[in-house]
Parts: structure tokens; sequence; C-alpha cells
């Protein structure tokens, strides 16, 4: 995160989330890599929380988009990824079950449901509805693929004033 102009933020990311915020009051903004274990550790809520001790940001004033990546439909996880999750009331709907101790994880939903609790404004969040693993004409999967550094990148920049 930062407050500065002119320095451009970046993170890569194959199936993970890429969350960026943008604080317009404080000139501050933010970009965060939310996979499963980032987002089972509130990674994105934690940004909040920073950007709100370091700049002022009041998370109603907050911009949030969220970018590509895989899919509910395509990213099965095991029992460790998805019993936490399912054990949180708020995160109802995030995680479909499979029979064999296997389940589906809605990455954005989760992050969502999080940021939302934060008290950032739903009508000022955005998302790109596009599955990575679902389209490889477009976009790199490592669960698709499994080749490992073929990455995309994402980022967010503070123009000079």
């Amino acid at each position: 995160m930062t407050n500065r102009s002119g320095l451009l933020l970046t993170i890569f990311t194959a199936d993970c989330l890429p969350v960026i915020m943008i604080d317009p009051d404080h000139r501050a903004a933010a970009i965060i890599h939310a996979g499963w274990r980032g987002s089972l550790l509130k990674i994105a809520a934690k940004t909040v929380s920073a950007m709100t001790k370091k700049y002022g940001t009041n998370p109603a004033s907050l911009f949030v988009g969220m970018g590509h990546r895989i899919g509910p439909c395509c990213f099965e996880v095991g029992r460790d990824v998805w019993e936490p999750i399912e054990k949180e009331e708020a995160y109802e709907g995030v995680v479909t079950r499979k029979a064999n101790d296997k389940g589906y994880v809605d990455l954005y939903r989760l992050n969502r449901i999080q940021l939302i609790a934060t008290g950032i404004l739903p009508e000022k969040m955005a998302a790109l509805e596009v599955c990575t693993a679902c389209h490889p004409e477009q976009f790199h999967s490592y669960r698709r693929d499994h080749i490992r550094g073929q990455n995309m990148v994402s980022g967010v920049l503070i123009q000079n004033e």
C-alpha cells in the first residue's frame, strides 16, 4: 500500500484473486494477492485496517476492484481449506461440498464478505466475473496447466497531481 504518487504497485497471480483498493480522500492505494491462504487469514480486511491506521482511510470511502481468478466452478480444495471457511456462519454459500472430502471455494465471495464486514460499501465494489481455469485463451491457470512461473500482473498507480 502507498500514498506516494508515481509509485506503481504490482502483484503476480495465476488463479488467486487480485484485489485493488483506492482511497480517493487520502490519495492512497493498496493491492492484495488473495489466494486461499491469505483469504483464510483475512488479508484484504487486514489491509483495510492497515490503511485506516496509516492514512486515516474510512472504509466507506474505499473503492475496491477484484480481478480475474479461479472461479467456484473450478477451485477444488481439500478439507483443510474448506472446513475453516464452513465453520464461519458469515461465509454461507462460499463452499460447495463434494462427497469425497473435497469442496469448491468462491474466493471472490469470501473476500467480498470480509470486506463488507470492514465497512466497505457493496456499491463501491466491482469484480471481473471471469474464471482463469475456464478461459485458456485469455488466462494462465496453474490449477489447469500445472506450470509454475506463468503469472499475470495486476497493478495500481496514484497519478501525480
